[in-house]
């Protein structure tokens, strides 16, 4: 039987632990401190996002000095160039503020228009 346990602290679990967990022998205590090593990430579209996370943070940190430096010589073809790498990082390859936006409205009217036709 595959139980759950609460624990009030927070720690980590031992090898022996995480080996039955692994095997579906026994579950590892919740909360408890997240590892590389942990069940929970082994889907491998999950480590590559994980791991795509940290290249994007990485490049997030290096644009920070770039966007204040940016902003002090006040010339805007530096901040449009700043922007647009900040969006590429942030949103994907093509996909610009307005698009995004976009998406982001027309996915919320097909929502309403659902959720309106349906109470019809």
């Amino acid at each position: 039987n595959f139980q759950v346990e609460q624990h009030s602290e927070y720690h980590k679990p031992s090898k022996f632990r995480r080996i039955l967990a692994y095997v579906w022998i026994k579950s590892l205590p919740v909360p408890r401190v997240l590892e590389p090593n942990d069940p929970i990430f082994i889907y491998s579209r999950l480590k590559t996002g994980l791991q795509q996370r940290k290249r994007d943070d990485v490049k997030l940190a290096s644009l920070e000095k770039r966007v204040k430096a940016a902003a002090l010589s006040e010339n805007r073809g530096d901040v449009v160039n700043v922007a647009n790498e900040l969006c590429e990082v942030a949103y994907g390859k093509g996909v610009t503020p307005q698009s995004r936006q976009d998406f982001l409205i027309v996915r919320q009217l097909f929502f309403l228009l659902h959720h309106i036709s349906s109470g019809l």
